[in-house]
């Protein structure tokens, strides 16, 4: 079983489900990366400059964000808005959900955890 979580929300309970998973031995493995919204950057599916996810530490400002999750939140409204692409953090567009931008999010999964072609 894959279990992806977004990093920045799951972190504080990452210790008890990892204890938990231990003990029962089931066969799950957890991916948490900084958020969805990293993942939706980081996929391409709107075009930004790679360094924004490559060196976020420069634009996420610490005085404007609390975490880099809500830098890349802002950022990825900011750039959609306007397109089928628009992003809304609590209604995820029909857009997102079409085969070709979920084949292009899971890319950039880490290789051992992506689905193999017959999944």
């Amino acid at each position: 079983m894959l279990v992806i979580v977004d990093g920045a929300a799951f972190g504080p309970e990452m210790g008890k489900v990892s204890r938990y998973l231990k003990q029962s031995k089931k066969d799950c493995t957890l991916y948490a990366p900084e958020s969805f919204e990293y993942l939706i950057l980081k996929a391409g599916i709107i075009n930004v400059p790679e360094d924004i996810i490559d060196e976020t530490y420069k634009y996420a400002d610490s005085c404007k964000y609390l975490s880099w999750e809500e830098f890349y939140t802002s950022y990825l409204v900011e750039v959609s808005s306007g397109t089928v692409y628009k992003y809304n953090k609590s209604s995820l567009g029909e857009a997102y959900k079409t085969a070709g931008t979920i084949k292009r999010i899971i890319g950039v999964l880490p290789e051992q955890i992506r689905p193999g072609k017959d999944d």
